[in-house]
């Protein structure tokens, strides 16, 4: 059993002090650009309406740098086989991670493109080597290789036309997420929430099943997030009459059956993202939601920060990041509390979406390193002493020159590892007042961490 023993200090036992204001002089510096090439931001850009471009940081999003113009808007992005996708005017493709780009014009019988005016395409999603493109007027396509695309439903004739196998409110397509188990998901609606799952089977995609969440006085369902595990939650940005309440979509199956949750304060929210174990929304009016369980919980009202018209969030690199109107782009580590990651505005150039891509390249055939024995045993700790060591939220810290420390915001607990002594130590005010505790040698916890499973 992990008993919590009384201190007995040793040559490396850290001061509360000091173990306060590290973890906290930490926690800001991961706030800083990340320095890692091989971890690279892109963002879907249009300015006015109308002209799009494509940009990639490779600093965590605090500066960017274009890569891709076209006098059309771009909306969308995803990346899958070595291909990145963008979409919104055309659908265009690059293979060498932005330097050079394909355009593919998706064309009607009559030979006019499919998006004119003030259609285009909303949002695109890669999965089980199939990338799929929404949009508007009920253009759902599919391609294996990012140049060759098929209408989910279309005329046999002809596969590039949509022969209106999809109803009107499947017309207003706003976001799609790939969600495994060979499933897409799709949002959208009009004056209505309706959510599409499409699945694959890797070569071609068909229409599984559609739930219509309910009547809306206005808009549809938004942004999609997704948990990696089963759980998906999808925004919207009216108020529903039917429900009484500005509604939030909720599958905790992936997929198979919805409910809804309230979200407080105003009537929208767009960006939503999960990391860290919370669920992050955010409103066109600054308001923040989170949550640790969307589920059971719902939504949480935390405050609010100075975000105005904010499009799109991901977690990506252990921090939130958060891009909207202007070029504005804000960043977290918990989801609550937002930094700033560029103070001047960029007037019209908007960011509607953001997408992470990790170029590390590793070898699928080797088995993943284990687990340091100090990682193996706090998440056996976690799993006995939930209350001391709730895993939502926490935050990992490395604090130089020796200590990994975790720190868990719902009980204000510090559990820190000491890479010189190999000592646990661990810190909460309320429960111990300025004294750190020193729970021995991690290695002596191993081998029950192992008869746990981890």
């Amino acid at each position: 059993m992990f008993k919590l023993r009384l201190p007995r200090f040793s040559r490396a036992v850290m001061a509360a002090g000091f173990l306060c204001s590290s973890v906290w002089a930490y926690a800001q510096a991961d706030l800083e650009p990340w320095t890692a090439p091989d971890k690279v931001l892109f963002a879907a850009i249009t300015q006015g309406g109308s002209v799009g471009y494509v940009d990639k940081s490779t600093d965590g999003g605090f500066t960017w740098e274009e890569v891709m113009y076209t006098p059309r808007r771009v909306s969308g992005l995803a990346y899958g086989d070595g291909q990145l996708v963008a979409v919104g005017g055309y659908i265009m493709v690059s293979e060498d991670m932005g330097e050079n780009w394909e355009v593919h014009e998706i064309t009607h019988k009559s030979g006019n493109n499919v998006t004119s005016g003030s259609t285009y395409f909303r949002a695109v999603a890669y999965g089980n080597g199939v990338f799929l493109v929404v949009g508007d007027s009920g253009h759902i396509l599919y391609s294996n290789d990012g140049k060759d695309w098929l209408y989910v439903q279309g005329d046999d004739s002809d596969p590039h036309y949509k022969d209106g196998g999809f109803d009107y409110e499947m017309q207003h397509a706003r976001d799609v997420m790939y969600v495994g188990n060979n499933r897409f998901v799709v949002s959208g609606g009009s004056f209505s929430g309706v959510v599409t799952t499409f699945v694959t089977d890797g070569t071609k995609v068909e229409l599984d099943k559609q739930f219509r969440i309910g009547a809306f006085d206005s808009g549809q369902l938004q942004k999609i997030g997704f948990d990696g595990e089963s759980t998906i939650v999808i925004m919207s940005n009216s108020h529903s009459s039917e429900w009484g309440m500005t509604t939030t979509a909720v599958s905790t199956d992936l997929g198979d059956s919805w409910a809804v949750a309230a979200q407080p304060a105003k009537q929208q929210a767009y960006p939503v993202a999960y990391g860290n174990g919370i669920w992050s929304a955010l409103s066109p009016f600054g308001d923040i939601y989170t949550s640790t369980n969307i589920g059971e919980k719902g939504w949480t009202a935390s405050g609010s920060n100075s975000s105005r018209m904010v499009n799109d969030m991901i977690f990506a690199n252990g921090r939130f990041l958060l891009v909207g109107h202007d070029s504005k782009r804000y960043i977290s580590l918990d989801g609550k509390e937002w930094t700033e990651a560029f103070a001047d505005s960029n007037i019209g150039y908007n960011m509607h979406d953001v997408i992470y891509i990790d170029t590390d390249p590793t070898n699928s055939n080797e088995e993943p390193p284990a687990k340091p024995t100090w990682q193996r045993v706090m998440n056996w700790a976690e799993s006995l002493f939930a209350d001391l060591f709730p895993a939502a939220g926490v935050q990992n810290l490395e604090v130089p020159p020796a200590y990994q420390v975790r720190y868990y915001p719902a009980s204000g607990t510090y559990l820190a590892y000491n890479a010189d002594d190999k000592n646990l130590y661990g810190f909460n005010q309320s429960l111990w007042g300025l004294t750190v505790q020193n729970f021995g040698n991690a290695d002596s916890y191993l081998p029950m961490a192992e008869e746990a499973g981890f």
